[in-house]
């Protein structure tokens, strides 16, 4: 559907005998003119600039247009199968969900520059012959709100392809990669997309809802995981980066992964179950379980006037801490033992980065048949349990400032409150 002002120039030759040749050359001078796509919305307005017309299609070596409500210059040449319309402005991805709900549920938020493609069959779109929608964007000036290092701050960049296949006025398949992150996700008749994930971090399979208040479900083969526990409570942890997710930004989801990978290690399998909250994420239920152990954790994360507050019980099972310690690159202070830690804290800011001066709680571990080695003397050593700048050596299960080299514990119960 098209409007606006326009000054069509055209000539044609229309043979009457079987020797001559069909011709048609001519331009369309376009002010203001609009082009409305209601079923796609694809809708461009104050389109200026002039278009070439052949009996070979149509073409623009430049044109001026609003697409939602932002410049953009655009171009049109002509292919064996299709118009390709070629679009570069910069865009801001909050109206871009808006006015198309089918990608609402991408993690990304700001205003950066956009290339978008946008190809038309020459002959009437359908199944066999679909419109396809290209863009690509380094991202500046976008932040990118994915935990585990696969997000990114609004001044950085990521590279961003997209390709989006629209049948029947509808969007069929949609392709997205970042980086080393690829998503590919098909439309289900019933509602909502069937999506394959694969990077680095999770591979598996993904349902994506049409809305927000229902959860997305992954069903994951394998996560796998580098933690630096040691790094906790230290000046690079203790404050979120720009790109990190905020509480408000994560989803409700129903999470399985059949293998978790921690440090190289396996770790059995992962059952997880998080629903939004007005104020942000409430964790009901994650559980972690193999030969070696049992995690089960419970919490919260908030937005809060003053910034953000988490809440966590943790629940902590093994049957070979030394080993359990080593694996998780927590401690090779301990050999052997079986152990459990029960804790209760929380504190101001997001899981992974704790103000350590609000950080309260408590926390009651028990180990037995095992030792401590490489730890410095002296009963002294003892008062550090009372010391809160330990409290970070203590959530870590690190004791091995309090005892001596090769200390042999049977039983050791600790309680911890602040």
């Amino acid at each position: 559907i098209g409007g606006g002002d326009s000054k069509l120039d055209l000539a044609f030759a229309l043979p009457i005998a079987r020797t001559g040749e069909f011709s048609l050359d001519g331009t369309l001078t376009l002010d203001k003119a609009t082009l409305n796509n209601p079923g796609l919305g694809l809708d461009f307005t104050d389109i200026g600039g002039i278009v070439e017309i052949t009996h070979e299609g149509v073409s623009a070596r430049r044109l001026d247009a609003l697409f939602l409500d932002s410049p953009i210059h655009s171009s049109i040449s002509q292919s064996a199968w299709s118009t390709r319309i070629h679009n570069y402005g910069v865009l801001d991805t909050r109206r871009i969900k808006r006015q198309f709900p089918f990608l609402s549920w991408l993690p990304v938020d700001g205003t950066s520059a956009w290339n978008l493609a946008v190809y038309v069959p020459r002959r009437r779109p359908g199944p066999a012959r679909p419109l396809v929608v290209e863009a690509r964007s380094a991202l500046e000036g976008t932040r990118v709100s994915l935990p585990l290092g696969l997000g990114k701050a609004a001044e950085g960049t990521r590279s961003l392809d997209a390709k989006i296949t629209l049948s029947d006025g509808r969007p069929r398949d949609i392709e997205l990669t970042l980086d080393e992150l690829r998503l590919a996700a098909e439309r289900i008749e019933t509602g909502g997309w069937a999506a394959r994930l694969q990077s680095p971090v999770a591979t598996g399979n993904l349902h994506l809802p049409d809305s927000t208040a229902q959860p997305i479900r992954a069903d994951l083969e394998r996560i796998s995981l580098q933690l630096d526990a040691t790094a906790l409570g230290s000046k690079a942890t203790m404050q979120a980066g720009d790109g990190d997710p905020t509480p408000t930004d994560i989803p409700s989801i129903d999470l399985t992964a059949g293998e978790v990978v921690l440090n190289g290690h396996p770790y059995g399998e992962l059952s997880a179950r998080a629903r939004r909250l007005d104020a942000g994420i409430r964790l009901e239920e994650l559980t972690l379980g193999s030969d070696k152990g049992q995690l089960r954790l419970q919490g919260e994360w908030l937005t809060i006037p003053e910034g953000q507050r988490t809440s966590l019980d943790v629940d902590i099972d093994t049957t070979d801490l030394g080993q359990t310690l080593k694996d998780l690159a927590l401690s090779a202070a301990t050999q052997d033992g079986s152990g459990t830690l029960r804790a209760q804290a929380s504190w101001s800011g997001p899981p992974w980065a704790p103000r350590r001066e609000t950080i309260n709680g408590q926390i009651s571990f028990r180990a037995e048949k095992g030792r401590f080695t490489d730890a410095e003397p002296g009963v002294g050593r003892l008062f550090g349990l009372l010391n809160v700048g330990a409290l970070q050596r203590r959530l870590r299960l690190d004791f091995s400032d309090l005892f001596t080299e090769g200390f042999v514990f049977d039983l050791s119960l600790i309680h911890i409150s602040e």
